[in-house]
């Protein structure tokens, strides 16, 4: 293998897991989840989320992430660079318990530093299918650069959990 030596992961990391947020697709559910995070300067190549499926019963449809900027404590709607789509993967993947998923950021946005943004995760399976469970630290005081959020279809809603994640950057670019 080679390997790129710019590649490093960054301190904007989320390890403890005391529970789990869920991404429910339905009326007046979580139809998104989000973590916002402080960046470092360079190019976002993937990000990892700890997730499992609540109800092994999703068979269609996929999950994904972007990478959006930040408006009044919320996710903005508006992708880094227009385009900050990981690769889809398969709703069906996540098992019923925990298990690290790597979303690869084929665009590769450009952060700046200190700057915040959010890892939103958002599927398209079929309404009533299952729950897409986003483990992490459900409490007020777990990562300090950063807070969760989930939407419903209409509004953002700052949730007392942070998402467990790992951000993985190339820096210099």
């Amino acid at each position: 293998h080679t390997y790129d030596t710019r590649m490093t992961t960054s301190d904007q990391t989320q390890t403890t897991n005391t529970g789990q947020e869920v991404l429910v697709r339905g009326a007046a559910d979580r139809l998104e989840l989000a973590q916002s995070f402080q960046s470092t300067a360079g190019t976002l190549e993937a990000v990892t989320l700890q997730l499992n499926s609540a109800s092994g019963t999703i068979l269609s449809g996929d999950i994904w992430l972007t990478i959006e900027t930040s408006t009044a404590d919320a996710p903005s709607g508006t992708q880094v660079g227009g385009s900050a789509q990981s690769i889809k993967i398969p709703a069906s993947l996540p098992p019923t318990t925990e298990v690290a998923y790597t979303f690869y950021f084929p665009s590769r946005p450009t952060l700046a530093a200190s700057t915040t943004y959010w890892i939103v995760l958002q599927g398209d399976y079929p309404t009533g299918a299952g729950v897409i469970e986003w483990n992490g630290r459900v409490a007020s005081t777990g990562y300090a650069n950063g807070r969760a959020s989930a939407f419903d279809g209409t509004n953002w809603e700052l949730i007392s959990a942070d998402g467990k994640l790992r951000a993985t950057f190339i820096l210099g670019d």
